[in-house]
């Protein structure tokens, strides 16, 4: 572990969400607090995001529409009203970082399973100009195992690579069965079929930290060790919100060993394929950074590599 002062400021944070009053009100509305823990789900505009980024020394960010939620089945929206929020959500969005052009990439996001998911894609990205796809696998409710989801997210995926969208993917599932298996999905029937779609793996290839996401790193690391024609200049993790001491909301405390364990699997994976991520509002980036030097054991070096990773910026 190294000193916090003898770094640099991270290039970019890849991992902010933006988010409209009516979806944080709907989310506080329909969501308990089973789910969101002491999370208080509120408005993030651009300002907000840049003043963040500012106060870190942070030049760039991926900042994330949180469209995909308005399809939640958790949030109740009518079926005749959801397709709406999800543009407004999106068109808030673009509203935002067209303020900042130059410091945020934006991404907008649909539910994947939906009719209207292809639709929306097109709009977002000749309407609005809008550079990324956000999807969530676990509030979307998606499951690689069932042939029609599965279908579903190919459809998707491959209109992305069309459209030449990287997309960042929150990858769970909500099946007990959820598992490596999975992944190996992913890896069979989307990665080395759409061997030029950019795809980034929020929180280390799982969902938030649970021993499920050990599990799944490490059976993406194997998954690209036997396959040496998949590449992870295209497929790359972020490290958004999982390295914690279980004191911001929605994370959880690592012992010394999963501290060790993370450690290896980042250096085996390849530090300069792992991307700085906050997953803000979650954390600020001045924060996660000293949480980060102090929960890894990465040399200097290896620090420097994942906060100057400017991928996709220097496309």
């Amino acid at each position: 572990m190294i000193k916090p002062s003898q770094s640099l400021p991270p290039f970019a944070d890849y991992h902010m969400h933006l988010t409209s009053e009516e979806v944080a009100c709907r989310m506080t509305e329909k969501l308990s607090e089973e789910v969101l823990g002491s999370f208080k789900p509120s408005r993030r505009n651009a300002d907000d995001m840049i003043a963040v980024l500012d106060a870190s020394g942070v030049q760039k960010a991926f900042a994330l529409s949180n469209a995909y939620q308005w399809g939640m089945d958790f949030l109740n929206v009518p079926a005749e009203e959801e397709y709406e929020m999800v543009k407004f959500e999106n068109d808030f969005t673009a509203h935002e970082v067209a303020k900042y052009p130059d410091r945020l990439f934006p991404f907008f996001s649909i539910n994947p399973l939906k009719a209207y998911s292809i639709e929306e894609m097109d709009r977002c990205v000749n309407q609005l100009g809008l550079h990324g796809l956000k999807l969530h696998f676990t509030n979307s409710n998606v499951d690689l195992r069932q042939p029609e989801h599965l279908a579903a997210l190919k459809n998707v995926l491959t209109h992305a690579d069309k459209l030449n969208l990287p997309v960042l993917i929150h990858f769970l599932s909500r099946s007990p069965q959820f598992g490596a298996g999975d992944a190996q999905i992913f890896m069979d029937e989307i990665v080395s079929k759409l061997p030029n779609l950019k795809i980034q793996m929020a929180h280390l290839g799982c969902g938030g930290f649970t021993d499920k996401m050990i599990e799944m790193f490490d059976a993406f690391i194997e998954g690209f060790e036997k396959n040496p024609q998949l590449d992870k200049k295209r497929f790359v993790m972020d490290i958004a919100a999982v390295i914690s001491d279980g004191s911001k909301p929605l994370t959880m405390a690592l012992t010394p060993e999963q501290e060790i364990r993370i450690t290896d699997q980042i250096r085996r994976w390849g530090v300069e394929h792992v991307l700085f991520a906050t997953d803000w509002p979650i954390f600020e980036p001045a924060e996660y950074v000293a949480m980060v030097k102090t929960k890894l054991h990465l040399t200097g070096a290896e620090l420097e590599t994942m906060l100057q990773n400017k991928w996709l910026f220097e496309d």
